[in-house]
């Protein structure tokens, strides 16, 4: 039972807080297929947990996105032009 107590005790201090917002910033993808419906059908399911954005080329993805603030980039590895 003490153990269950110091647990409880935790909950609702301000440093718990602090690490849930931290928990619930969402990792940058993009994600850059020419198969129209390959894009949409991964973009629509990442997006429910993710800051995703999806593009048709590399080019277009290079032109529209600032890289270093990107943490995953998922591509098709038969891109035209790549």
């Amino acid at each position: 039972m003490g153990r269950h107590a110091a647990v409880s005790e935790r909950v609702g201090r301000p440093e718990d807080t602090a690490v849930s917002e931290t928990a619930r910033v969402k990792a940058n993808i993009v994600v850059i297929d020419d198969d129209k419906l390959v894009n949409d059908l991964i973009y629509r399911i990442l997006r429910k947990e993710y800051n995703a954005r999806g593009y048709e080329s590399a080019e277009e993805a290079l032109r529209s996105e600032n890289l270093s603030a990107v943490d995953v980039i998922i591509a098709d590895v038969n891109l035209p032009g790549m």
